[in-house]
Protein backbone atom coordinates (compact mmCIF):
# COMPACT_ATOMS: atom_id res chain seq x y z
CA UNK A 1 0.00 0.00 0.00
CA UNK A 2 1.48 3.55 -1.02
CA UNK A 3 1.04 6.03 1.98
CA UNK A 4 0.81 9.64 0.57
CA UNK A 5 1.38 12.67 3.03
CA UNK A 6 0.26 15.94 2.03
CA UNK A 7 -0.53 19.44 3.62
CA UNK A 8 -3.95 20.16 4.11
CA UNK A 9 -5.89 22.03 1.28
CA UNK A 10 -9.51 22.94 1.59
CA UNK A 11 -11.39 20.02 -0.14
CA UNK A 12 -10.44 17.96 2.52
CA UNK A 13 -11.93 19.55 5.54
CA UNK A 14 -14.33 16.60 5.55
CA UNK A 15 -12.06 14.09 5.75
CA UNK A 16 -10.18 15.53 8.21
CA UNK A 17 -13.44 16.10 10.96
CA UNK A 18 -13.42 12.21 10.67
CA UNK A 19 -10.37 12.11 11.44
CA UNK A 20 -10.46 14.32 14.11
CA UNK A 21 -13.41 12.93 15.78
CA UNK A 22 -11.84 9.44 15.80
CA UNK A 23 -8.41 11.02 17.31
CA UNK A 24 -10.50 12.89 20.38
CA UNK A 25 -12.70 9.53 20.67
CA UNK A 26 -9.39 7.29 20.57
CA UNK A 27 -7.89 9.61 23.32
CA UNK A 28 -11.59 9.36 25.04
CA UNK A 29 -11.81 13.20 24.95
CA UNK A 30 -14.63 15.94 23.85
CA UNK A 31 -13.83 19.39 22.48
CA UNK A 32 -16.42 22.25 21.50
CA UNK A 33 -17.34 22.94 18.45
CA UNK A 34 -15.22 25.89 17.93
CA UNK A 35 -12.13 24.03 19.24
CA UNK A 36 -12.91 21.47 15.70
CA UNK A 37 -13.23 25.06 13.84
CA UNK A 38 -10.12 26.47 14.98
CA UNK A 39 -8.14 23.45 14.84
CA UNK A 40 -9.00 23.10 11.05
CA UNK A 41 -8.14 26.82 10.38
CA UNK A 42 -4.79 26.49 12.00
CA UNK A 43 -4.25 23.07 9.78
CA UNK A 44 -5.18 25.49 6.38
CA UNK A 45 -3.27 28.39 7.46
CA UNK A 46 0.37 26.77 8.98
CA UNK A 47 2.56 25.53 6.88
CA UNK A 48 4.02 22.95 9.07
CA UNK A 49 1.06 21.09 9.40
CA UNK A 50 0.51 17.89 7.49
CA UNK A 51 -2.65 16.03 6.15
CA UNK A 52 -2.79 11.95 5.52
CA UNK A 53 -4.55 10.62 8.73
CA UNK A 54 -3.35 13.23 11.08
CA UNK A 55 -0.19 14.97 11.95
CA UNK A 56 0.69 18.49 13.59
CA UNK A 57 3.59 19.86 14.70
CA UNK A 58 4.86 23.02 15.10
CA UNK A 59 8.74 24.53 14.82
CA UNK A 60 10.06 26.76 17.58
CA UNK A 61 13.54 28.07 19.26
CA UNK A 62 15.01 26.91 21.75
CA UNK A 63 17.76 28.52 24.40
CA UNK A 64 19.75 25.02 24.44
CA UNK A 65 21.00 25.60 21.19
CA UNK A 66 21.32 27.80 18.57
CA UNK A 67 19.11 25.47 15.87
CA UNK A 68 15.76 25.00 16.26
CA UNK A 69 13.17 22.10 17.07
CA UNK A 70 10.30 20.62 15.84
CA UNK A 71 7.54 19.44 18.10
CA UNK A 72 4.75 17.03 17.13
CA UNK A 73 1.92 18.29 18.54
CA UNK A 74 -0.69 15.26 17.27
CA UNK A 75 -0.11 12.02 15.43
CA UNK A 76 -2.90 9.95 14.58
CA UNK A 77 -3.81 6.97 11.87
CA UNK A 78 -7.65 5.89 11.55
CA UNK A 79 -8.01 1.66 12.35
CA UNK A 80 -8.64 0.90 9.22
CA UNK A 81 -5.34 2.40 7.69
CA UNK A 82 -3.58 0.43 10.66
CA UNK A 83 -0.22 -1.78 9.56
CA UNK A 84 -0.39 0.53 6.50
CA UNK A 85 2.78 2.42 7.20
CA UNK A 86 0.66 5.72 7.26
CA UNK A 87 1.95 6.13 10.89
CA UNK A 88 5.84 5.51 10.45
CA UNK A 89 5.33 7.75 6.85
CA UNK A 90 4.56 10.55 8.85
CA UNK A 91 7.20 10.49 11.12
CA UNK A 92 9.14 10.56 8.60
CA UNK A 93 8.15 13.04 6.97
CA UNK A 94 8.07 15.05 9.97
CA UNK A 95 11.65 14.07 10.88
CA UNK A 96 13.10 15.38 7.35
CA UNK A 97 11.13 18.41 7.15
CA UNK A 98 12.71 19.07 10.38
CA UNK A 99 16.31 18.24 8.38
CA UNK A 100 15.63 20.01 5.66
CA UNK A 101 14.95 23.58 8.08
CA UNK A 102 18.56 21.88 10.05
CA UNK A 103 16.77 22.00 13.02
CA UNK A 104 18.64 20.10 16.30
CA UNK A 105 15.67 17.66 16.97
CA UNK A 106 11.82 16.73 16.90
CA UNK A 107 10.29 15.46 19.77
CA UNK A 108 6.22 14.93 21.19
CA UNK A 109 5.02 13.22 24.14
CA UNK A 110 2.19 10.61 24.42
CA UNK A 111 0.84 8.76 27.37
CA UNK A 112 3.00 5.90 29.24
CA UNK A 113 -0.42 3.50 28.45
CA UNK A 114 -0.57 4.35 24.80
CA UNK A 115 0.84 0.98 23.24
CA UNK A 116 -0.14 1.34 19.54
CA UNK A 117 1.66 4.65 19.59
CA UNK A 118 4.72 3.14 21.82
CA UNK A 119 5.17 0.08 19.61
CA UNK A 120 6.26 3.05 16.74
CA UNK A 121 7.47 5.66 18.71
CA UNK A 122 9.98 3.37 21.05
CA UNK A 123 12.00 2.11 18.16
CA UNK A 124 12.05 5.25 16.29
CA UNK A 125 13.06 7.44 18.69
CA UNK A 126 15.04 7.69 22.41
CA UNK A 127 12.66 7.90 25.52
CA UNK A 128 13.43 10.96 27.69
CA UNK A 129 13.87 11.83 31.20
CA UNK A 130 11.71 14.67 31.02
CA UNK A 131 8.38 14.99 33.26
CA UNK A 132 5.54 17.58 31.87
CA UNK A 133 3.69 20.03 33.99
CA UNK A 134 1.04 21.85 33.42
CA UNK A 135 -0.42 24.55 35.38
Amino acid sequence: MTVTVCPATADGESVWRELWRAFLAFHKTTKPTEIHALSWAWMRDWVEHLFSRLANFLYHHSFWQPVDRYYLNGLFASPPSGGSGASFALVDVVVSHAQGRNCASVYWLTTQDNVQARRLYDPAASLTPFVKYRV
